[in-house]
């Protein structure tokens, strides 16, 4: 049974809202009004709020009996493009790409490249699919199939968690302008708010003053303890004065993917610190190539978890499937905008796949 809470100005919103998502067999569960939150507390006109619930094995045959009927159709319109000379032309280009697809797994296949995923990683997991459902697999088992298939290239997502001992320590990472900071911040108001965490803060990002004063900000209005340093000794000094906290989280400065000696700063002072997880922070709204090229440049961390951040910003969630496949590295949040503590929430794998099968993207 899946739980989610709407928001909208009104009544009409909120419920268009459910109705979108969840469709017509959502269960509502309560609706009242309620004032939106925010750190800083800004006074704000009541918004409506409704606590519906949907069976998600029902709403999965839903989604698949739609598509069961609307297949033929679709399957149809393909056919017909194949048949179109310049159409043609452009499959012959992509023979070895495409050449043993049937006309469900061409539908497929698109749709991924529309939501921006490779080529090539597109291409490998339809035709892995369509090896494992077989020749003679009806259009509801390759769907599930593909799904499957997606869903197991992400994995479960891995948040945050306080260890054994204490503190536990969790290092941000990431190019510049990716929206640690802040990232980082929206994380520290959950665990103090939603899981009554004692918690510390670090910043060793001093070569943006505006990054430091940004964080002492949030610091103080969250009420927690924020030390900031200047070299990975200093950074030590501050972790072993917050030996009584449950967690420390450090934000650090921007790096250049190109830099090599940064990145080996980093890791001196990941291995000096005895940092327990690492979260590489990615935007949404940099390219395929710039997001590779940073991937490539951690590859001397054995363990790192992925943030992806503007997600807002961007036209599709491709990138985060490209990401995760050629990183092999677990998923764990994902931002929505820049509202602290709002706009940030674990990666639903479950929304994602479906988004990058549907049509979304153009």
């Amino acid at each position: 049974m899946k739980v989610k809470r709407y928001m909208g100005n009104n009544f009409q919103e909120a419920m268009l809202k459910v109705k979108v998502e969840m469709g017509d067999d959502a269960l509502i569960l309560n609706t009242k009004k309620i004032r939106k939150k925010g750190l800083f507390g800004i006074f704000s006109k009541p918004m409506v709020e409704i606590l519906a619930a949907l069976d998600e094995s029902r709403k999965m045959d839903s989604e698949i009996q739609t598509k069961v009927n609307n297949m033929e159709e679709i399957l149809k319109r393909i056919y017909l493009k194949m048949q179109n000379s310049s159409y043609t032309t452009g499959l012959n280009r992509r023979k070895s790409c495409i050449s043993s697809y049937t006309a469900m797994m061409e539908l497929f296949y698109n749709n991924l490249v529309k939501n921006e995923v490779d080529e090539e990683i597109a291409r490998a997991i339809v035709e892995d699919a369509g090896k494992k459902a077989g020749k003679d697999a009806g259009i509801n088992d390759f769907i599930s199939i593909l799904y499957n298939y997606i869903t197991g290239i992400f994995k479960s997502p891995e948040t945050i968690h306080v260890k054994d001992k204490k503190p536990t320590v969790v290092m941000f990472t990431g190019p510049t302008g990716v929206g640690k900071t802040t990232t980082l911040a929206k994380i520290a108001a959950r665990c103090k708010i939603n899981h009554k965490m004692d918690i510390a803060l670090i910043t060793d990002d001093t070569y943006r003053i505006a990054a430091a004063e940004q964080l002492k900000t949030y610091a103080d209005i969250m009420e927690i303890p924020l030390s900031v340093v200047y070299s990975a000794s200093d950074a030590r000094e501050a972790v072993n004065s917050f030996k009584d906290k449950e967690l420390v989280l450090i934000d650090t400065a921007g790096r250049n993917h190109k830099n090599a000696k940064q990145y080996a700063e980093l890791k001196n002072m990941i291995n000096l610190l005895g940092v327990d997880d690492v979260y590489l922070v990615l935007s949404m709204a940099n390219s395929k190539k710039h997001t590779m090229e940073v991937i490539e440049s951690y590859g001397f961390l054995d363990n790192y978890k992925l943030i992806f951040t503007k997600a807002d910003e961007a036209s599709s969630q491709g990138l985060i499937l490209n990401t995760v496949y050629y990183a092999k590295k677990p998923l764990s949040y994902i931002t929505t905008g820049q509202e602290i503590p709002d706009d940030i929430e674990v990666a639903d794998i479950d929304k994602i796949t479906k988004n990058l099968l549907g049509t979304k993207g153009k």
